[in-house]
């Protein structure tokens, strides 16, 4: 404990003199010799004294490194005008040409200095005081000494005007640029165009119900991105989400919230963006992704329907180069998280066949959330939700019509509202005969949404789910679950 101690002071004297690193240095021996204590403690008060203690080294190590980093974006590179810069102020008058090494060009005889004694001066009165100008020295003109407007004489309107350039040019300097050495460009391009989405515009507003699951992708992945100092150790952050649930519930909605909630770095995968007819390209692909995750982090890497390239391995019919793939995205996703790192990179997955996914994939993807029909609650926020942008009539009941919609899906539901807003137009179409349906009011099909529309629909429109289904997820989410 005396070695800790003394390390601790030793790490606080480097950063009150200004040693930074050092001290960083400092912090990182006494840190690796309290997880040496707390690991052999065995009395709980000492034990909860020293994780104490560690918390304070690492708070201090981290102001420190928050230190070093500001000091850094403080240097600037001093640059020197060179003479090509400024122009003559006389184009008229030219620099006599370089004398060259060598050249027979006498020096002319510097003059010799005649020391004389200093003669005394009388003191002038105390009632004239003679301040006698000094004359300014004679400099030849040369392109290094023609006048320069300084900053300070730049009129108004030239700073005015060259602000918002250089307010731009911060804000296109601060977007960061994944660096492609290394990498083919026409994979790089690939993964920026069709799987790279910086700014998904869905919150948790835009998805009714789904509390609990709210809850759980929250604890998961927003608050590690807050508080990382408290995730840290047994409490890091989750390497993978799996999302299972019956087909149009809202996974991919909720994978976009989160990455929106997060302020992070969105990437949509699928089988047809992450597989090429190249034999090596698809795990290239893979790896690249990965890369440039962590370029992005903190980024959420969403795989919809991952079934499709995580499958089961060794089964009948499956080609090499699928277990490639497989392969790789099983190394990529054990290293996408390291200790210690306050960037993390999620895997979020979304499937509708849980029991298809191999078992080592299983085991990265860490939390497997059930992702089920809405409850009465979320269907009336569904409705209203849907019929946000309408006009309702009196008559309609949510609390009847969410009864009615047991069973049906977010989408089934999406479904019916939509079928029912288009039921005023096709009323008013059913008058009209087809030559007159180019030249038809849209006043008159703008009505408000009825009763009988919704009810209309949903007689017309089936649930896509069936009780066998759902107890099928539930039977597997008993054996696999870990919500």
């Amino acid at each position: 404990m005396e070695e800790v101690l003394r390390a601790f002071g030793q790490a606080r004297n480097y950063v009150h003199i200004g040693r930074y690193q050092l001290a960083l240095l400092s912090y990182d021996t006494v840190s690796s010799k309290l997880n040496n204590l707390i690991m052999r403690e065995r009395n709980p008060d000492e034990r909860n004294k020293l994780v104490e203690l560690r918390q304070v080294a690492r708070d201090e190590n981290d102001s420190v490194a928050e230190l070093i980093s500001e000091l850094d974006d403080l240097k600037w590179e001093d640059v020197q005008m060179s003479n090509a810069d400024t122009p003559p102020s006389d184009p008229e008058v030219w620099l006599p040409p370089p004398v060259k090494s060598g050249s027979l060009v006498k020096k002319a005889p510097s003059p010799s200095v005649v020391s004389k004694k200093p003669t005394a001066t009388k003191p002038a009165p105390k009632t004239m005081e003679v301040t006698k100008k000094k004359p300014t020295p004679k400099v030849p003109m040369s392109y290094a000494t023609v006048a320069v407007p300084t900053p300070s004489k730049v009129t108004r309107e030239n700073s005015t005007d060259t602000a918002p350039a250089e307010e731009s040019n911060a804000d296109e300097e601060g977007e960061k640029e994944f660096d492609s050495t290394g990498w083919e460009s026409e994979l790089v391009e690939m993964v920026k165009r069709d799987m790279l989405q910086k700014a998904p515009s869905v919150h948790w507003s835009d998805i009714s119900g789904l509390e609990e699951v709210k809850r759980l992708l929250t604890e998961a992945v927003i608050l590690p991105s807050m508080l990382p100092g408290f995730f840290r150790g047994i409490r890091r952050a989750w390497k993978g989400i799996c999302m299972c649930g019956p087909p149009g519930t809202g996974k991919t909605m909720l994978a976009k919230a989160v990455a929106t909630e997060c302020n992070t770095t969105f990437f949509s995968v699928s089988s047809s963006t992450i597989t090429s007819k190249y034999r090596g390209d698809s795990e290239k692909l893979v790896r690249l992704l990965f890369a440039m995750a962590r370029f992005y982090a903190p980024s959420v890497i969403f795989i919809d329907e991952i079934d499709s390239i995580g499958s089961q391995r060794g089964s009948d019919g499956e080609h090499e180069a699928s277990r490639r793939v497989k392969s790789e995205l099983l190394v990529q996703m054990d290293g996408c998280i390291e200790d210690g790192s306050e960037k993390a990179v999620l895997v979020l997955a979304a499937t509708n066949h849980p029991w298809s996914l191999d078992d080592a994939l299983l085991r990265r993807l860490e939390k497997r959330i059930y992702i089920g029909l809405p409850d009465l609650e979320a269907r009336m926020g569904l409705l209203k939700l849907n019929f946000r942008e309408l006009k309702i009539a009196g008559d309609v009941d949510f609390n009847m019509l969410a009864q009615m919609l047991e069973g049906y899906t977010s989408a089934d539901i999406a479904n019916v509202c939509r079928d029912a807003s288009l039921m005023p137009m096709r009323n008013h179409l059913k008058t009209l005969p087809i030559e007159e349906y180019m030249k038809i009011d849209v006043s008159k099909c703008d009505l408000p949404i009825a009763m009988e529309h919704l009810e209309a629909a949903i007689s017309r429109i089936s649930p896509s789910v069936n009780e066998k289904d759902i107890e099928r997820y539930k039977d597997w989410m008993k054996d696999y679950g870990a919500e």
